[in-house]
């Protein structure tokens, strides 16, 4: 797994995500391999991190764009489906982890 961007003092994840669809529908195991993370005392833009093999990239979630990072084509664009679908459920759920609680389950692509 890729080194994650700012952790703030190395606390763990708060959100772990794995927007899935049905294993058919990306060749190559792509959806297999993500994960999608929000960490407790992040700044500002509300952001989350996307992780695909070494590769991390900062998701901007009310633009739907990098912020930092990168991924491979075909990653970055099943998360920015996927963050397009839950944008308001990954809006709630920033919002829950800048108050220290814990997030909401955030289903699959289907």
């Amino acid at each position: 797994m890729a080194a994650k961007i700012g952790t703030s003092a190395g606390l763990p994840p708060l959100l772990r995500r794995n927007p899935e669809p049905a294993a058919a529908a990306l060749p190559g195991g792509v959806a297999e391999a993500l994960d999608c993370q929000m960490f407790w005392q992040e700044h500002g833009p509300p952001h989350f991190h996307a992780l695909y093999a070494e590769y991390e990239a900062l998701v901007n979630i009310k633009k739907l764009e990098i912020i930092r990072g990168r991924l491979p084509k075909r990653a970055m664009a099943f998360v920015l489906e996927w963050a397009s679908e839950h944008q308001t459920e990954l809006l709630e759920d920033w919002k829950l982890c800048t108050q220290r609680q814990t997030p909401k389950k955030i289903e699959p692509l289907e």
